[in-house]
């Protein structure tokens, strides 16, 4: 997927290309993700999730934030 992507787009990362993910790489591709966007919507997050992670960067970045409340595959 890397490949294509970089063929036909672009691929920002703040890692060289080959390496192995690790628990701190993820914040850091979330806050990218957060100022490449105009809103974050956060579905079904734990408390202690990426998504609420880069929804505080976002915000932050005075970035619009929603939530969609309960679950996601939930047909109310």
């Amino acid at each position: 997927l890397h490949a294509l992507v970089q063929e036909n787009g672009a691929v920002l990362s703040e890692v060289e290309p080959g390496t192995k993910a690790f628990p701190g790489c993820f914040p850091r591709r979330n806050r990218i993700i957060a100022g490449l966007c105009r809103a974050t919507i956060v579905v079904e997050a734990g408390h202690k999730s990426g998504a609420l992670n880069t929804a505080a960067v976002a915000t932050q970045l005075g970035r619009s934030v929603g939530a969609v409340p309960g679950l996601a595959d939930d047909l109310r």
